[in-house]
């Protein structure tokens, strides 16, 4: 079963849809209504934690069930939760200059499971007005997609554990399928 943690954001229903195109097994819970003994009991196959407007530290137990299941489960967290997938081994959030509230930017990646079969490059819907710097992002991360000088994507080093700051539920994005179906065939580390 695919668990997605709904950060209290309209988000969480396209990622439903779009990773139920690919395994109908799906369920969504919010953020602060499950703890880590319900996802313990629950064992979900993959965790997938939406988007949202609160701060990482203010997104009901999205920490605690990173933290708690890094290296267990793989992880993939978009938009604010990239910013939480950050939060939990340290890193800090800033405001942006400028706002990208439905925009459509390109985005170069780096070799990744995440984009197995993708170009070197594709178009992305971005809906953010916080990011983590790259000067932020923590050690145990790899850089693998930019939007410009930005940081649009990271994969830790050795976990199956994902964030991309574009949204690859959204329309404005190309290879959204792909991206979920490359997650969904992620593996724990072992």
């Amino acid at each position: 079963m695919i668990l997605i943690i709904d950060n209290y954001d309209g988000c969480a229903n396209n990622i439903y849809q779009l990773a139920g195109q690919l395994n109908p097994d799906v369920q969504v819970v919010r953020n602060d209504g499950v703890a880590v003994g319900d996802v313990e009991r629950m064992a979900p196959s993959h965790l997938i934690l939406s988007g949202g407007s609160a701060a990482p530290e203010r997104a009901g137990n999205s920490l605690e069930l990173v933290r708690s299941f890094a290296g267990r489960v793989p992880i993939l967290g978009i938009c604010l939760g990239y910013r939480i997938i950050c939060a939990a081994y340290g890193g800090k959030s800033v405001q942006m200059a400028e706002i990208r509230q439905g925009k459509r930017e390109l985005v170069h990646i780096a070799p990744s499971p995440l984009f197995h079969g993708l170009p070197d490059s594709f178009y992305a819907g971005f809906y953010h007005a916080e990011t983590v710097p790259e000067e932020n992002i923590p050690a145990e991360f790899s850089i693998i997609a930019r939007s410009g000088k930005d940081v649009a994507g990271i994969a830790h080093r050795t976990q199956a554990i994902f964030g991309l700051q574009f949204h690859p539920e959204s329309f404005l994005s190309e290879y959204g399928k792909e991206i979920m179906s490359n997650f969904l065939r992620t593996a724990p580390a072992e």
